[in-house]
Order: C-alpha cells, then sequence, then structure tokens
C-alpha cells in the first residue's frame, strides 16, 4: 500500500511540474549564443566570482506575482567570474510557478552578497550588497 501512495504522489507531482513552463537560468556564454552576460559588483568593472555571491531567478505569469524559482546559484571564478556557477551537475532549468507552458512569465535575476542571509530579502533588509536586473517577459517553454 505505500508503494502505491508513493507511486500516486510522483505522479501527480510530475504532472504539476509539467504544467508549469520553464526557463534556463543561465547567463554564460555557452547558453546565449557566445555573448554572455556576466554580473559585475557596484563598481561596474569587478565580476562577481565564487560563493561570495548568489543569484536566484524570481519568476511568475505577471509582475505582482514573482516568486523564487528553485535554488540560487553560486560564481564561478577565475576566467568564469561573473557567470552563474553551472557545472557539477546543477540543473538550471527552472520552473515558473503559474506560469503555464506556452505562455508569457514575468522573470527577474536577484543577486546578493551571501553573508546577508540565504535570501535576497534578507540580505536587502541586512543592508548587504544586492542587485537586480530588470523585469522582462518571456515564452515559458516545457
Amino acid at each position: 500500500m505505500k508503494s502505491a501512495i508513493a507511486g500516486l504522489v510522483w505522479v501527480v507531482f510530475g504532472v504539476g511540474l509539467f504544467a508549469q513552463g520553464t526557463v534556463e537560468f543561465n547567463n554564460s556564454p555557452s547558453a546565449l549564443g557566445g555573448i554572455g552576460a556576466p554580473i559585475f559588483d557596484i563598481d561596474g568593472t569587478t565580476k562577481l566570482a565564487g560563493a561570495r555571491y548568489l543569484a536566484q531567478l524570481y519568476g511568475g505569469p505577471d509582475a505582482g506575482s514573482l516568486a523564487p524559482c528553485g535554488l540560487p546559484l553560486f560564481f564561478r571564478t577565475g576566467a568564469g567570474a561573473g557567470y552563474f556557477s553551472t557545472g557539477g551537475g546543477i540543473i538550471t532549468m527552472r520552473a515558473i510557478p503559474g506560469a503555464p507552458s506556452g505562455e508569457r512569465a514575468a522573470i527577474i535575476v536577484r543577486v546578493w552578497e551571501a553573508a546577508g542571509g540565504e535570501t535576497y530579502e534578507e540580505a536587502r533588509a541586512g543592508g548587504y550588497k544586492h542587485g537586480s536586473s530588470t523585469l522582462f517577459t518571456v515564452a515559458a517553454g516545457s
């Protein structure tokens, strides 16, 4: 009986997950056709690097319903500074809550100093370094 219930839970979870639209959360040149979109510190020239900073995708069906999507990512170091760490098997596909596949979704990237807390909101409230992209819309994929 327990295995039947567990199987049902996985089926329901799977159907709910696939009903949501997804986006790839990645700013590397390889993901963006060679262009890349590095993220800089407040001086505008120093690329963010290592575990001192976190990047988090927020999304929803509209600007008023943004929520964190997946786990935040650290930044790479060295030549990869400025880019989210996507190595080591980290999944970069993010489900956008409330945004069905094929529909428009509002998204924003928020970045903060990790010493400020586990979330962007904690770092911002604590006066730690933080910043965000502009809000934009994308077609959520499947």
